[in-house]
């Protein structure tokens, strides 16, 4: 079937004039106005022939012959892969906008199952985790008093609450969406006290979850079943970890970084120290060669998650020179004459 002689129209014709003579024929062959048996099928041929070339996708498709994603091109309009007639007059006459007598109900608010939260553990927390932690979240669930749709609605006078009305172009009459209630059939009347019209509460509880040993910032946990409700299941939640700074420790990927402050007449006497880290007491012989220096430790950092592998720890020693009494002063006076 050609579509172009269909509409009588030219393989070089612009979307107005297909859409214009489409126009023509749909009045002179519409069944409500010509009531013949051959008119009916005449009238199915021209939808079917604008439904390719009023689309200008399908047109270039129909043109290059070289594609057909639409299923075949004389399948018939109303059958798979053609637009609904309402929507097609709506498209030709003016586009009123779809039809769609399917939404007579009032819309639900919506929001995503998945919620995210963020929380502050201690660096001790982030090195050596938590079996059981217990946290306080709020989730949503839809509002029991306007049960999600954000207030309270009544029928729309305007279309009787079908979300369509009738317009008659010349002798052809179509159902257009209802510029009142915009299809719904409903319109808001009220706000809802509970929810303040978001549709949902937020319910509060607290929650335990597992800190992995070595968790490092930014990381996300997931909590399966403690996100938010809808429809009566809960989906997930995703907790985002930040770190408390500590005053004598950081990180640096799985080593501990620890500053230790030195007397340096203690490095002079070659003193020993001990030293509290996070995991046990260390001991260090002071030298005077370790000023400046960095003192490693080896498997006393932290691990890496979903890992057995330990860092070290690393101690920065910040050597600082105390007050001295003039009898001190005296003697290191005479030491070094």
């Amino acid at each position: 079937m050609d579509y172009y002689s269909v509409l009588g129209v030219e393989h070089n014709s612009t979307t107005d004039e297909i859409k214009k003579a489409y126009r023509k024929l749909a009045r002179e062959y519409h069944p409500d106005i010509n009531k013949t048996k051959e008119a009916e099928e005449k009238f199915k041929k021209i939808n079917e022939a604008y439904e390719i070339l009023g689309d200008s996708n399908k047109r270039k498709n129909y043109d290059s012959k070289s594609s057909n994603p639409f299923g075949s091109f004389t399948s018939g309009f109303g059958k798979a892969g053609s637009m609904d007639m309402n929507d097609l007059f709506s498209k030709a006459f003016g586009g009123f906008g779809s039809n769609n007598t399917r939404k007579k109900s009032k819309h639900k608010k919506t929001f995503t199952s998945e919620a995210e939260l963020s929380i502050y553990i201690s660096f001790e927390e982030s090195v050596f985790g938590v079996d059981k932690k217990t946290i306080t979240q709020s989730y949503k669930t839809e509002c029991s008093k306007c049960h999600g749709y954000g207030g309270e609605f009544t029928k729309c006078q305007v279309c009787d609450g079908e979300g369509a009305r009738l317009k008659t172009d010349g002798f052809v009459s179509i159902n257009t969406t209802c510029s009142e209630c915009y299809g719904t059939g409903t319109i808001k009347s009220g706000s809802c006290t509970k929810c303040d019209d978001k549709g949902y509460i937020l319910v509060a509880e607290e929650i335990d979850i597992r800190i992995p040993e070595g968790i490092e910032e930014r990381t996300r946990l997931l909590v399966r079943g403690k996100g938010h409700k809808i429809n009566g299941k809960r989906g997930d939640l995703y907790v985002s970890m930040k770190i408390h700074k500590h005053d004598q420790f950081t990180r640096d990927k799985n080593n501990i970084i620890q500053d230790v402050k030195v007397n340096a007449l203690d490095i002079l006497l070659e003193k020993e120290l001990s030293i509290q880290s996070l995991r046990n007491e260390v001991t260090i012989n002071l030298k005077n060669a370790y000023h400046g220096k960095e003192i490693i430790i080896e498997g006393q950092g932290t691990k890496t998650v979903n890992s057995e592998e330990y860092g070290n720890l690393i101690l920065v020693l910040n050597v600082y020179f105390p007050e001295l009494s003039d009898k001190q002063k005296e003697i290191l006076k005479d030491m070094t004459e």
